[in-house]
């Protein structure tokens, strides 16, 4: 399913994305992002500040700067392993962050804005054309729109969460 927050935001810059995820499919969907049309999973229009698994049970971040911009968890570990796991994005003027069970795994200092627009957060659903694995600068995405697996704590913040507070909810515990 999909749950989309009812108010419109608009050019979130800066923010802080988090959530427990559960799956044992890789080539999954989105976990929570940002899209123009409040319609779930497609509706056209904008779609971008994204967190989905990709087809190797890799976990990706990433924006659109006019180009896509990703960032991913490490080659070689899925993600889709049958454990809860946390993860957290953020944006801001120190660039791209992205943690996974309390420990940064990937950053991007040089990329400190997304696309222009307004819209709505998703979680567990939204459209991923157009956007790449991990690790690849010309494969599209391949999987599914909608989330396939469990989602608890879907967090969305007005800022960027210090790797201190990261490791805190992370520490908080598992669902």
């Amino acid at each position: 399913s999909c749950v989309t927050h009812d108010s419109q935001i608009t050019n979130p810059n800066t923010f802080t994305l988090e959530a427990w995820f559960y799956t044992t499919n890789a080539r999954n969907g989105r976990i929570i992002g940002f899209g123009s049309q409040r319609s779930a999973p497609y509706g056209g229009g904008n779609s971008d500040r994204h967190i989905y698994i990709d087809s190797n049970g890799r976990v990706v971040f990433g924006v659109y700067t006019g180009t896509v911009r990703i960032i991913g968890s490490p080659a070689g570990k899925s993600y889709a392993d049958s454990r809860w796991h946390h993860v957290v994005a953020t944006l801001s003027s120190a660039g791209m962050r992205l943690y996974l069970d309390g420990e940064l795994v990937d950053s991007n200092s040089s990329v400190t804005y997304a696309q222009n627009y307004t819209g709505y957060w998703k979680a567990g659903c939204g459209q991923l054309g157009g956007w790449r694995n991990a690790g690849s600068t010309t494969n599209d995405y391949d999987g599914p729109s909608y989330f396939t697996g469990r989602l608890q704590f879907v967090a969305y913040y007005t800022s960027a969460l210090t790797a201190d507070q990261v490791r805190d909810h992370y520490l908080a515990g598992a669902p």
